[in-house]
């Protein structure tokens, strides 16, 4: 969801991108349209483009029969000294700049890291030049000049897109200038320039229609902005649930960890005491074990008790219903011992069969636990993930909020132009 999101701010970018920089071309169209001075468009089109780049300065250097030229337009933040009317040998210059490549375009970030020899240099810092972009206009497939523009202030670094729409400036002016070229073969208008003038209103009307048209398509980007932002938001409100709830289970899982400690404590106790417990009946067994020999020793004494009484006769009868007695409790004694005996063999067993269940319980408190604790871990991975997700849709939702102010921008230039 959040890479979907990102495409479609990238291309909403990459759309308002292309809709500026269309506006910029066709409010300066518009602009140029309707004049008829080659002054005038110079002028015009110096300002206009140095206003869209946001640059200190921007010149059109015309080229004469003479070896050197003239700056005949400019425009330039205060404080700067006008170029006009210095005389400058610029072709040497753009000769130097245009080696091998007159229709191209050169774009210089810093005039002192450049490769420049000194005399360029010179003439450079005599307009105060840091940094320059150096465009041709043709008029009638013939070199007329430049479009300069240049950073007086400090050196910059001009961007594609800035290139490209200086570009496309220098070619408005020079088909501005040919058609006014065409126009003018006299200082009153003739029949082919009243139809000219026709089919610039028409021109001019025709871009009305297209900037309407633009106006919508801005309108309906705005609500696939709008809708970019709501589903952030969205994301943002989901994955605060998720931080929660992971949070609450982390919390959760911490108790039973606490409750799981002490059962195990617990039990490793009670097994102690069962233990202690079969050490006991050990010692009771023993002590059973002692007595039933005390038993088989006086029972063995009662016969011989009975044996002598019965030597001795009527003298020895008293004596042996002692015996017979004594023989009689011995036997008992040996009864109970036997069941004593196999009570407490019987305790000694099951106390062995509940140590070994304490022991595998204990094992499997153990294997719990450490399973618990995993599961922790991977809800405060969970936790990280989250913090992260909700800083990204922060950022994202922070970005189609810029975004919306943007297109509601564009649209205001949009409705000024039409």
């Amino acid at each position: 969801m959040l890479k979907q999101l990102a495409i479609q701010i990238s291309s909403t970018l990459e759309q308002i991108s292309y809709l500026e920089k269309s506006q910029i071309i066709q409010q300066l169209a518009v602009n140029l349209s309707g004049l008829i001075n080659y002054q005038d468009i110079c002028n015009v089109a110096v300002e206009n483009i140095r206003k869209f780049l946001k640059v200190e300065r921007t010149l059109i250097y015309k080229l004469e029969s003479s070896p050197t030229g003239s700056f005949i337009a400019e425009s330039q933040v205060v404080g700067l000294t006008s170029a006009l009317g210095k005389k400058i040998d610029f072709p040497v210059l753009s000769n130097h700049l245009f080696t091998n490549q007159l229709d191209g375009v050169i774009a210089i970030d810093d005039i002192y890291h450049a490769g420049f020899e000194n005399y360029v240099i010179k003439q450079l810092e005599t307009l105060d030049i840091k940094s320059i972009l150096l465009v041709p206009i043709f008029q009638d497939d013939k070199l007329f000049g430049y479009l300069i523009a240049c950073q007086c202030s400090q050196s910059y670094i001009w961007e594609q897109s800035s290139i490209q729409l200086f570009e496309e400036t220098a070619v408005i002016v020079g088909e501005v200038l040919q058609r006014v070229n065409g126009i003018f073969t006299s200082e009153q208008l003739s029949e082919s320039q009243f139809q000219q003038q026709l089919l610039l209103r028409r021109d001019i009307k025709k871009q009305d229609a297209e900037i309407n048209r633009t106006l919508e398509a801005v309108k309906e980007m705005r609500y696939s902005i709008k809708a970019v932002a709501k589903g952030a938001r969205k994301a943002a409100s989901i994955t605060s649930k998720a931080f929660h709830t992971a949070n609450a289970g982390v919390t959760a899982i911490d108790l039973t960890v606490d409750n799981i400690h002490h059962l195990r404590e617990t039990i490793g106790d009670t097994a102690k005491k069962v233990k202690l417990l079969g050490e006991s009946s050990q010692k009771i067994s023993h002590v059973i074990s002692s007595i039933n020999q005390i038993a088989m020793q006086t029972n063995l004494l009662a016969i011989n008790a009975g044996i002598e009484a019965t030597r001795a006769g009527e003298q020895g009868q008293g004596f042996a219903v002692i015996a017979e007695e004594i023989a009689v409790l011995a036997s008992r004694s040996g009864d109970a011992t036997a069941e004593i005996e196999e009570v407490v063999a019987n305790i000694q067993r099951e106390t062995s069969e509940v140590v070994k269940a304490m022991e595998l319980g204990i094992a499997q408190v153990v294997e719990e636990t450490r399973l618990i604790q995993d599961t922790k871990q991977n809800l405060n991975e969970i936790l990280d993930v989250s913090n992260q997700i909700d800083g990204l849709v922060e950022s994202i939702s922070a970005a189609t909020v810029i975004q919306v102010k943007t297109s509601k921008q564009v649209t205001n230039l949009i409705k000024e132009l039409s």
